[in-house]
């Protein structure tokens, strides 16, 4: 089909075009579809750069839409697609070429997912309507309810990435008021059973147990979030908010036996800060006081470091060359999602969902793609550029020139996924604040609890005051961090929570309530 394709179009172009070569061939444009019809992009592309880059030719919608299309099909997709679209008319652009970019460009193509493009209604009679669905779902965040709707409207039954996208994005729109939730579900109950893998199925029995959760249906919430998969990182997020599900049931064991799993310590990346609160604060529902004063300890040791290392990447426009912002974004780059996990000790000093981020993930494959288009060009340079003469000296300009190019448009990726790593940052540094307040009031309230038990039941209770008191024996000639009576009790608060207020008091529970642990 392409040779054909390459036909009609050249049977279309006016004659007269060799008057922009540099003597190459008689007529460029026939050698430069010549080269593509039979597979070689990679020399069509250097017969532009001779004959044709910076003639009459290239400045015509036709030329610029063929340059374009020559530095897609040699690596450099995000440039060439970009530099498509900045064609100023595209119904000028040959029909024919217009056929070749269909055909090498279809809506499946990643580089839709990459590309920074400023759509409009020309462009959708350029490509087709399902191009532009795949534009537009990766930038659903800028759509509403009446641009999703109007999108959807007309797009045929059959199932696509970019459909499922807008039908999940309406279904959370819709969902975030009362009486959108149950049309919501609807959508999200027909995306569970589509069957052409359009979408992670994962992420929807979490989006649906989150509408159940708000309409306070705890079992069909629990349903859906047991639906998410044990191998996606959407799991960790399905078991907490199981747990708070069953706390609203008042399942204070159960909720403890699922906050246990996710405080194991080879899940600490994904472990958030509300998970530790909700398990410390059903130990406490549980009378395990020292269990309280465990999990306080963890929250301290594990979060204490993580909001240093986050407040280094929250500071926008501090990163260092090589640090730990920019091996982020290597680990990224890597093919398919990368797992939390396989972030390896980095994962802990990191955002827990920078792994199944799209905006951060999207920015980290642009980069990517524009390092091997970089090495493209450094490749063409040196094979055809070394010459002397004019055709040396045209591909050494262009290609230093589009190096440049791909460069700073490096650079706007990379301060782009900075600002989203420093937004990221911020907004997890936050979660921790408030939690850290919550579990000051959980410990206080966890002695407070033991206090009247030890007032009740007449028996002693052994506290430890780090910094108050020196060792003292208990009765039973055992030493202790300090003895503290019901009347010693002392809860200073300054307006500050300090990460080492936290398991500032350490107390031995024995005899006052038997500890009731669900594993």
């Amino acid at each position: 089909m392409m040779p054909l394709l390459l036909t009609l179009f050249l049977s279309t172009l006016p004659l007269g075009f060799a008057k922009d070569s540099q003597k190459v061939t008689a007529n460029p444009v026939d050698e430069i579809f010549n080269s593509l019809s039979k597979g070689l992009d990679e020399r069509a592309l250097v017969h532009w750069f001779r004959a044709l880059d910076g003639g009459s030719f290239s400045k015509t919608p036709s030329g610029k839409a063929l340059a374009a299309y020559l530095l897609f099909q040699n690596g450099l997709e995000i440039e060439g697609i970009e530099s498509l679209f900045l064609t100023p008319h595209p119904k000028s652009i040959s029909k024919k070429l217009r056929a070749l970019w269909r055909s090498q460009a279809p809506a499946s193509h990643p580089v839709w997912g990459r590309a920074r493009l400023r759509w409009s209604s020309s462009w959708t009679a350029f490509f087709d309507r399902e191009t532009e669905l795949a534009v537009r779902s990766y930038s659903t965040e800028n759509l509403g309810e009446k641009e999703i709707r109007s999108l959807l409207a007309g797009s045929g039954s059959k199932a696509t990435f970019a459909k499922s996208r807008l039908r999940l994005a309406l279904a959370l729109r819709l969902a975030t008021e009362e009486k959108g939730m149950t049309p919501a579900l609807k959508i999200l109950k027909a995306l569970m059973a589509d069957s052409s893998g359009s979408i992670d199925k994962n992420l929807v029995a979490l989006s649906m147990g989150r509408i159940f959760y708000a309409k306070k249906r705890w079992a069909k919430a629990m349903e859906s979030y047991d639906k998410v998969s044990k191998d996606s990182e959407y799991w960790f997020t399905a078991r907490e908010e199981t747990a708070w599900t069953l706390m609203a049931l008042g399942k204070t064991k159960e909720v403890v036996g699922v906050t246990n799993t996710l405080m194991h310590s080879d899940f600490s990346p994904h472990l958030s800060a509300e998970t530790v609160f909700l398990h410390a604060y059903s130990q406490l529902n549980a009378c395990d006081y020292l269990g309280v004063a465990e999990s306080v300890d963890i929250f301290k040791r594990r979060f204490k470091k993580k909001v240093k290392a986050l407040g280094a990447l929250g500071k926008e426009g501090k990163w260092k060359p090589g640090g730990r912002a920019e091996q982020l974004f290597q680990e990224l780059k890597k093919e398919g999602k990368t797992g939390l996990l396989a972030l390896g000790k980095t994962a802990l000093l990191v955002p827990r969902y920078v792994s199944r981020d799209e905006l951060l993930l999207r920015e980290a494959q642009v980069q990517k793609s524009l390092d091997k288009g970089i090495a493209r060009l450094n490749v063409l340079g040196t094979r055809y550029g070394n010459t002397k003469d004019a055709s040396g000296r045209s591909v050494r300009k262009a290609a230093a020139r589009l190096k440049k190019s791909l460069r700073a448009r490096y650079e706007r990726s990379k301060k782009v996924g900075f600002r989203l790593l420093a937004k990221r940052s911020n907004e997890e540094i936050q979660e921790i604040g408030e939690t850290l307040f919550k579990m000051d009031i959980l410990e206080t309230e966890m002695l407070q609890r033991a206090a009247i038990a030890l007032a009740r039941g007449g028996r002693e209770a052994t506290v430890e005051a780090s910094g108050t008191q020196g060792p003292k024996k208990t009765p039973s000639g055992k030493k202790t961090g300090g003895t503290m009576d019901r009347y010693a009790l002392n809860f200073p608060f300054t307006g500050e929570m300090w990460f080492d207020e936290l398991n500032h008091y350490r107390l031995d529970p024995q005899k006052i309530c038997q500890k009731r642990r669900a594993l």
